[in-house]
């Protein structure tokens, strides 16, 4: 082998071995150094309110009616599986309660969603946020169920940090949703015909991680 390519294999074989002495010492010193890539799914826990204004409700309030989807507050709660890319599914529960314009004293508007999250930049301290859910709904009043349907919404908003495993979440989203027909007490036949109502939702929670995003 030629000096050259001597000096050059010695030279890689001393690097090599500075290295992995410093990994092997910050190791010992509690100190621990983790590859790029050494990173795992984390779980977290959002809970949020919501204020609600609805856009479209044509369906449940057929011209010459009152109308029992008025504005109103809701809250619910996800759990999130989010991957170190910043893609995560979510799954939650969500109530809104709604002004019932007399025919209902408060009109509830139950959910469960199964959705996916993409925190777009997850290593700075604001965080933007696409989310995308579909789900199930349950109109109630208030208690007893009156009719149900299907809800796709969509989104964005972003996670500001407030400590390494707490964030504040601010979210806007437009929700589509339809209810089979019912009829209330004051006689009128609602959601007779397919119909899509849409209504904004405005969401400000806290985020929790429930575990670390590093192999130990």
């Amino acid at each position: 082998m030629p000096f050259a390519g001597q000096r050059s294999l010695l030279v890689g074989l001393l690097l090599s071995g500075i290295f992995t002495l410093g990994i092997t010492t910050a190791r010992a010193d509690g100190l621990e150094v983790y590859a790029p890539l050494e990173q795992e799914p984390v779980w977290a826990l959002e809970v949020h309110a919501s204020a609600i204004f609805p856009l479209e409700r044509g369906a449940i309030c057929p011209s010459g009616s009152s109308c029992l989807l008025g504005g109103g507050f809701g809250a619910g709660a996800y759990l999130l599986r989010r991957d170190p890319d910043g893609i995560g599914l979510l799954v939650g529960y969500q109530v809104w309660l709604l002004d019932g314009g007399g025919v209902y004293e408060v009109g509830a508007l139950h959910s469960l969603r199964l959705g996916v999250r993409w925190t777009i930049d997850n290593s700075s301290i604001v965080q933007p946020l696409l989310q995308a859910t579909v789900g199930a709904v349950l109109l109630t009043d208030p208690a007893q169920a009156t009719t149900a349907g299907g809800v796709v919404a969509g989104g964005a908003g972003m996670e500001i940090e407030l400590a390494p495993d707490v964030s504040l979440s601010l979210t806007a989203e437009l929700a589509f949703f339809s209810v089979a027909a019912f009829q209330t007490r004051d006689g009128a036949v609602r959601a007779a015909d397919f119909g899509v109502n849409v209504a904004l939702e405005t969401s400000a929670g806290l985020v929790v991680v429930l575990g670390s995003s590093a192999v130990r």
